[in-house]
């Protein structure tokens, strides 16, 4: 009876141990932390050529945090979010991006804040937008290495924001791997059959794309692939095209 209740004692400080283990990893590995790289945000306020920012961080907690770091600074928003700051037209003189897609204007100043995050002049004659359209899964990460990425569902979009009364030209460089080796197409709606990209390989590689001239206004571009797109395993049902870390997108006149 002893040994039994003893067993018993023993099996419970063993779950329990295990549990506090557990938790004690999640909360190593937690995502949602303010981290030093979200701190350095802080150095827009003493940028005095900064007068008003267009807050596009793709992500809720990023947003929510520069908000609070930018506090002196006019802001504005596409969406609303949930710490009371409401959509409105994107009026301000420069765009605090970051994530997938980084804009790098050959004319327009841009400037590095953080290893993921940039801020880009809206006023320069080579400025457009550019963020994701339909087909892609939601953004994945490892909060160990920080490191993120993005599958698409197969046929993917970029949608192209150009304000001016002129064309520009983007050319750039995808960051990504396939399950297997593909052919892609990049294509603008509505505009032709677009231009190849040969032999994106199973492993990452760092892709370069031709040069499209987009038009005044909304655009969008389409990434087709000729082979077939598949699912990796028995256990994942999605449909996966490109596994995307990284889109550099330049911007020419």
């Amino acid at each position: 009876e002893w040994l039994g209740v003893t067993g018993v004692a023993c099996l419970v400080l063993l779950g329990n141990c295990v549990g506090t283990g557990m938790i004690f990893w999640r909360m190593c590995a937690a995502p949602l932390i303010v981290s030093g790289e979200l701190r350095q945000l802080r150095k827009i306020e003493a940028m005095p050529d900064v007068a008003s920012v267009n807050v596009l961080l793709p992500d809720m907690w990023s947003r929510l945090w520069a908000n609070a770091f930018l506090l002196k600074k006019p802001q504005y928003f596409r969406t609303d979010t949930y710490e009371g700051r409401w959509h409105t037209d994107l009026k301000g003189a420069w765009d605090l991006g970051g994530g997938m897609i980084d804009v790098k204007p050959a004319e327009s100043r841009r400037r590095q804040v953080t290893p993921s995050a940039a801020l880009v002049e809206t006023g320069g004659a080579d400025f457009v937008r550019v963020t994701l359209g339909d087909g892609w899964h939601h953004e994945e990460s490892d909060a160990k290495t920080g490191t993120r990425w993005t599958w698409t569902k197969g046929e993917a979009t970029l949608l192209v924001e150009n304000p001016h009364a002129w064309p520009v030209r983007i050319s750039g460089t995808l960051d990504g791997w396939s399950l297997g080796a593909r052919d892609l197409t990049l294509t603008l709606e509505g505009k032709g059959d677009g231009v190849a990209v040969r032999n994106l390989a199973g492993q990452r590689v760092k892709t370069e794309f031709p040069e499209v001239v987009v038009p005044s206004g909304p655009s969008t571009i389409v990434v087709r692939s000729v082979q077939p797109w598949m699912a990796p395993n028995p256990g994942d049902s999605r449909a996966l095209g490109l596994c995307v870390f990284g889109v550099e997108i330049i911007t020419r006149r």
